[in-house]
């Protein structure tokens, strides 16, 4: 969750954020109140809060929250501010606070903050999975398009393609995906009902319309035959990850 009074302050941090771990989860609160009430409702793994944010109030809740933990898992917080001061910097990380990030800050800067505060990349349910040369097929009525497969996994996959004005990105697909030949074995698996839950465009015309997008399905509905090709493909892939020792 990220906390600051300006709209605008959030965006671009949103978008720092997204852009480095592109399927993070954000929410926003425009002040302490706000953020007070959607921990009340919700877990968060981490809260990224301004300086102009850490009142009295709002630093004695950071202290509630590590004595008394709540939820399924602990919340931890960042300070993003502008201040090097390091006076205020032991104030704030006495009271509980994780971590700070000083603004401005690129994108791999804050990125590398949250890895160290928790790891975004083991929070996923599924682990992630890239096997080169392996294509999707992409079927919307009677429109099919063809894809790169970034990574995949079992609740979803990421693919680069060619845009298509007559593709409704927004719509759901039928997804088949080709696996290139694992020893000796082509394997396909079809019938994954997905929906898209985000979208990049990648390369732009001249005009900036899009030329290529990336875009990252999760899959709604997968059928028992389809869900034991993915095992079987990522077990051979995990079989020669250990012979690398990776």
């Amino acid at each position: 969750m990220l906390v600051d009074s300006s709209a605008s302050m959030r965006r671009i941090l949103r978008a720092k954020i997204l852009a480095n771990i592109n399927d993070a989860d954000v929410n926003e609160a425009n002040d302490v109140n706000e953020a007070m009430k959607n921990l009340a409702q919700d877990d968060y793994h981490v809260v990224l809060f301004s300086r102009e944010s850490s009142t009295d109030e709002w630093l004695n809740f950071i202290k509630a929250k590590k004595e008394n933990p709540t939820g399924n898992y602990p919340t931890s917080f960042i300070l993003f501010t502008s201040s090097t001061q390091q006076e205020y910097i032991d104030k704030i990380k006495a009271y509980g606070v994780k971590d700070h990030q000083l603004i401005p800050c690129s994108g791999r800067a804050l990125a590398a903050t949250l890895d160290r505060v928790f790891n975004p990349y083991d929070l996923r349910s599924n682990k992630r999975y890239n096997l080169p040369d392996t294509m999707a097929i992409l079927e919307q009525g009677q429109e099919r398009m063809q894809a790169e497969v970034i990574n995949i996994s079992m609740g979803g996959l990421l693919c680069e393609m060619n845009f298509a004005p007559q593709y409704n990105l927004a719509a759901p697909v039928m997804i088949t995906i080709n696996f290139p030949a694992m020893e000796g074995e082509e394997l396909s698996a079809g019938g994954a009902y997905s929906v898209m839950i985000r979208l990049n465009v990648v390369e732009a015309n001249s005009d900036y319309s899009p030329k290529r997008v990336r875009v990252a399905y999760r899959f709604a509905m997968v059928p028992e035959e389809t869900k034991k090709v993915f095992e079987k493909v990522f077990a051979l892939v995990e079989a020669q990850e250990k012979q690398f020792g990776s």
